[in-house]
């Protein structure tokens, strides 16, 4: 308390000191600024324009890394839908063993594009991903799972979807990787790569889905409906890709073979009609070899676009980097020239700038031991008593109904026995931590601790609360189900007992300053208690008959009358439950 009334004068003094060191310098710094104003005006405008032209070069040299990595990935992607087509053709042509090389091959291209990825980079949200997308080695593992589980499968879709959900997460990182601000010069360009990749996302999957209907003819409404969706999204990420850049679409005309394009859409056309005069293995091959071109022209258009967002990037690079060049000549003349004009104030505004950081360090320093002193005195003693410190009233005070719980670890002497130093305050900390966290939920004040023995009161922040001997009484039951599974290290049955001492009646308290500042209780409630835990069974409450006729008035509270205590000449009684909580004496 003397402590807090000290540093009020030095805070008075400080702040008029600080204002006539203010009004001494305030001429300085009138020329200063007066001075300097042209020459910072322009160092700001060229360092902002700089900073954003050199941010801007360091985001395209990304978005190259970028792409090329996408590139890489997008080859991965491309093997892989590859696979899914011949692993579903295998399903559905009953596992035939002339698609046993195409199967092997497919494995051999997959693999070898995974090996040749140079990085393996996640996405931000991989936390949430299956565990085996953490690495290449266990992404590359999966895959080979997914492999082996293939032959035992009888059902499509469960084959589409085994590889489906590797391609999306990849497809996902493919898009991540090469992403750009809206307004940008190549905005537009990299949409369409995206609409793109997505386009050839949903090929693959018609791709898939085709196979089964080539090789076991036409298809229930549900594959149906699954296969169109799929095509119908494609040509819709197709038009997208086509509208949002002109060159994409040109280089989609010259890549793509048309003939290849009319036996494409041939073949959707027997898929979307649902009719097929025959089918069989041979024409599943057909189907799947014709998608799996017009898969390769697609992977092509989207190396060409990357290679033209690439060279636009380069382009926009060699522009920024001239601005840069520019910035830099304009601002080293700015700041000459400003410079030359108040080099003869320089030092006295360094001297200034000392004293005022000076004084700025004492203010923090000041400040931080301000809210340590509060911090401590909040921890020492009720909020509400904290509060009434800091205006300097500290007069003890009378409670007409105070509620006084002591609660006590009955077995701490044998637990302690058992285990080592370290661990008997491990044990100790974590039910002072349960023990903290409770309080505030259930507005009970923490008075004092003293070895294995808590004490806590309600009805100080309130006068004759209604509430107090509930909150107590919910507050015990609650630590005695909570505290009660903490178990003690390398200690049969170690597990902690609680018993609880619960009486309600006046009391005096006060803050005791001699020493370590401390709040504390006085008067008979307090000592009958403290007569009440020490008399009470392990894993349960006792209470006086105060306390008992409070809790009756609630009608929340099982109790019962104690007749087995012969040291106390008073009649006590045990909670043994909340009608409103799952917490039981029977329980425990």
């Amino acid at each position: 308390m003397e402590r807090i009334q000290s540093i009020l004068p030095f805070k008075i003094t400080y702040r008029l000191r600080s204002l006539c060191d203010m009004e001494r310098s305030a001429s300085m710094w009138r020329i200063i600024v007066l001075t300097m104003i042209p020459g910072i005006i322009l160092v700001i405008q060229n360092s902002l324009h700089l900073r954003a032209t050199a941010k801007a070069i360091e985001s395209k040299n990304s978005m190259k890394v970028n792409v090329n990595h996408s590139l890489e990935l997008g080859v991965v992607i491309h093997y892989l839908q590859l696979e899914t087509g011949i692993a579903s053709l295998y399903l559905s042509s009953n596992l035939d063993e002339i698609l046993n090389p195409r199967v092997l091959n497919a494995y051999r291209n997959t693999d070898n594009a995974l090996e040749r990825l140079a990085y393996w980079v996640s996405h931000k949200d991989a936390i949430s991903l299956p565990a085996y997308f953490a690495s290449k080695e266990s992404f590359h593992e999966n895959l080979r799972r997914i492999r082996k589980e293939v032959s035992n499968i009888t059902v499509l879709e469960e084959v589409v979807n085994l590889y489906t959900v590797s391609t999306d997460v990849l497809v996902d990182w493919m898009i991540e990787a090469a992403k750009e601000e809206r307004d940008t010069p190549i905005w537009a360009q990299l949409v369409a790569y995206h609409m793109l990749i997505r386009c050839k996302q949903m090929v693959g999957l018609e791709r898939d889905i085709g196979s089964h209907f080539y090789t076991h003819g036409p298809s229930s409404m549900k594959r149906l409906i699954w296969y169109k969706s799929n095509y119908d999204l494609a040509r819709t990420f197709l038009a997208a890709f086509g509208s949002y850049s002109e060159k994409g679409q040109a280089l989609y005309i010259d890549i793509v073979d048309p003939r290849l394009q009319d036996i494409v859409d041939e073949l959707r056309a027997e898929i979307i009609n649902n009719s097929i005069n025959e089918f069989s293995t041979d024409n599943g091959v057909h189907w799947l070899d014709n998608m799996t071109a017009y898969l390769d022209n697609l992977k092509e258009v989207t190396v060409q676009m990357a290679i033209y967002i690439e060279s636009e990037v380069e382009d926009e690079i060699s522009k920024d980097e001239v601005e840069v060049v520019i910035d830099v000549i304009v601002l080293i003349v700015t700041v000459v020239v400003t410079f030359a004009v108040s080099c003869l104030i320089y030092k006295i505004a360094k001297d200034i700038q000392n004293v005022k950081d000076m004084l700025q360090e004492k203010t923090l320093h000041l400040e931080k031991e301000k809210s340590r002193t509060e911090s401590l005195l909040s921890q020492l003693v009720p909020a509400k008593i904290s509060k009434r410190m800091h205006q300097c009233a500290t007069e003890p005070e009378f409670f007409p109904k105070v509620t006084v719980m002591f609660v006590e670890i009955s077995n701490f002497d044998m637990l302690m026995s058992k285990t080592t130093p370290a661990e008997t305050f491990a044990l100790l900390s974590d039910i002072f931590e349960v023990y903290e966290k409770r309080l505030i939920p259930f507005n009970v004040s923490k008075i004092a601790c003293a070895g294995s023995r808590l004490m806590v009161a309600s009805g100080l922040m309130v006068r004759i609360s209604a509430r107090a001997a509930a909150d107590v009484a919910c507050f015990a039951l609650d630590l005695l189900e909570r505290v009660g599974q903490i178990q003690a290290a390398h200690v049969l049955g170690g597990k902690v007992q609680l018993r609880f001492g619960i009486n309600t009646g006046a009391a005096v308290g006060g803050v005791i300053t001699a020493g370590l500042t401390r709040y504390c209780l006085f008067g008979d409630t307090v000592t009958y208690a403290r007569t009440l835990v020490d008399t009470c069974l392990p894993l349960h409450v006792q209470i006086s008959e105060s306390t008992f006729s409070e809790l009756s008035s609630q009608k929340n509270f099982i109790m019962r009358k104690r007749d087995d205590d012969k040291k106390l000449d008073t009649t006590t009684y045990l909670i043994l439950g909340n009608h409103q909580s799952s917490v039981s004496q029977s329980d425990i």
